[in-house]
């Protein structure tokens, strides 16, 4: 018999036992989570014996029974909401303990997710009109999962985050934000790190701080994303950016600003990159009706077509640069009066298509080696603004390392990469099959 030690099957036990218990002491993450089902519509705190979703979050909150709902757990808990509609009745804003007004993810530290469980974020809605309050506050410290829910009608006019004011951390996935109203941040305002994943922000207003679809203060990355139909009556008709962000995949469209950045406010010394993204239709009252950047280090606008601003439009140029340094390659601008307008920043473009826009470049502006063309976009439609076979910037770019487009579609298709977030595909052609 060899030297090694074999366990007994008990004592395989009591070792697992133990080495479970080390690991969630020494590893938070591991600690015990809840799951909790709201099972009522009605909006009640500490009454009945169903469980809302506000007794829900106050189970969590505490990691106790709370209501008609189970009880949290050390462990980051979630909260799964059933398809219907929520509507938050208990009236009293300016409350941060979660018993009237919005609802308050406050105590928490190890995160909370609210999960809806319908088919899709249109079913499930948390609504908040009439409350004169936001939906969700998420206090400092305190992340926050919010997974296919619908949140709308919050209204906080002097506050952040009409539809969510996120404190601490945010993870934000197949969410709608629709309706809501806010100082800063009509949808919703993130003060932390914030990773935004095929979500809408549409119909929201920011009634001065700017971001009339969403705020975000902190690191930001957007990905699949669709912010339409916004407004703002100072910066960032769709969105605001105020420190490192990433926003890959995503649309801007029929958004407006009164003032500066119909479609998107970048601001901050923070590196900000752009990739695959579609700016359509946006508004700005004075400057940059799709773009408006100051103090970037750099903004990068990669594979980015931005076209056609809602008329009438005060802001004539696609791009405001007011300070800071922008580098645009492989993208078109269409149908704009002005391309570039470089006011005091730096600004280096290159591989870019001009069609049908009157002056490019305002300002001085650096042009690389030289490879931006005017040409004819011919896009297929106006609602996609896909190229067609005719367009002037199929093959016209360069290699930038971006294998995919918005769509997903590989890149390059043919010889060389097109420019624009979309890459022209080749239609199939189908012969009919005949029998004899």
């Amino acid at each position: 018999m060899n030297s090694q030690v074999w366990l007994s099957q008990s004592n395989k036990s009591l070792f697992s036992i133990l080495l479970a218990t080390l690991l969630t002491l020494t590893v938070p993450w591991l600690a015990m989570a809840a799951t909790i089902t709201v099972t009522t519509t009605t909006d009640e705190f500490g009454t009945g014996a169903n469980c809302s979703v506000r007794e829900a979050i106050q189970a969590a909150n505490t990691n106790a029974a709370f209501g008609g709902c189970t009880t949290g757990a050390a462990g980051m808990d979630t909260i799964n909401i059933p398809a219907n509609i929520y509507t938050l009745a208990i009236a009293g804003a300016d409350e941060d303990f979660n018993a009237t007004g919005d609802l308050d993810v406050v105590t928490d530290t190890a995160g909370i997710l609210l999960s809806g469980t319908g088919a899709t974020s249109a079913t499930v809605v948390i609504n908040a009109t009439g409350l004169n309050d936001r939906v969700i506050h998420a206090a400092s410290g305190v992340a926050l999962h919010v997974n296919n829910l619908t949140l709308r009608g919050g209204n906080v006019s002097g506050g952040s985050g009409g539809g969510a004011w996120f404190q601490g951390t945010a993870n934000v996935t197949g969410t709608t934000f629709s309706g809501n109203t806010a100082k800063n941040g009509g949808g919703a305002s993130f003060e932390s790190t914030a990773s935004v994943i095929g979500t809408t922000f549409s119909g929201n207003t920011s009634s001065d701080g700017g971001g009339g679809g969403a705020f975000f203060e902190s690191t930001a990355d957007v990905t699949g994303t669709t912010f339409s139909g916004n407004t703002t009556f100072y910066n960032g008709g769709g969105a605001s950016f105020y420190d490192t962000a990433n926003v890959t995949g995503t649309t801007f469209s029929g958004n407006t600003s009164d003032i500066y950045g119909g479609g998107a406010f970048f601001a901050g010394e923070e590196a900000k990159q752009v990739v695959n993204v579609l700016f359509a239709r946006n508004r700005a009252g004075t400057n940059g009706a799709a773009v408006y950047v100051t103090d970037a280090s750099p903004l990068r606008l990669i594979h980015t077509t931005i076209v056609s601003p809602t008329e009438p439009t005060e802001a004539t140029e696609a791009v405001y640069v007011w300070r800071g340094t922008v580098y645009l390659t492989n993208t078109i601008i269409a149908s704009h009066t002005i391309g570039i307008n470089n006011e005091s920043g730096i600004v280096v473009e290159n591989y870019n298509l001009f069609s049908t826009v009157a002056t490019p470049f305002v300002g001085t502006v650096g042009h690389g080696t030289n490879n931006s063309i005017t040409g004819t976009v011919a896009f297929a439609d106006q609602t996609t603004y896909k190229l067609s076979a005719a367009s002037a910037a199929i093959d016209a770019g360069t290699n930038l390392g971006i294998t995919t487009d918005y769509f997903g579609t590989t890149r390059p298709q043919g010889s060389g990469y097109d420019l624009g977030y979309a890459e022209f595909v080749t239609p199939k052609i189908y012969l009919p099959i005949i029998r004899r």
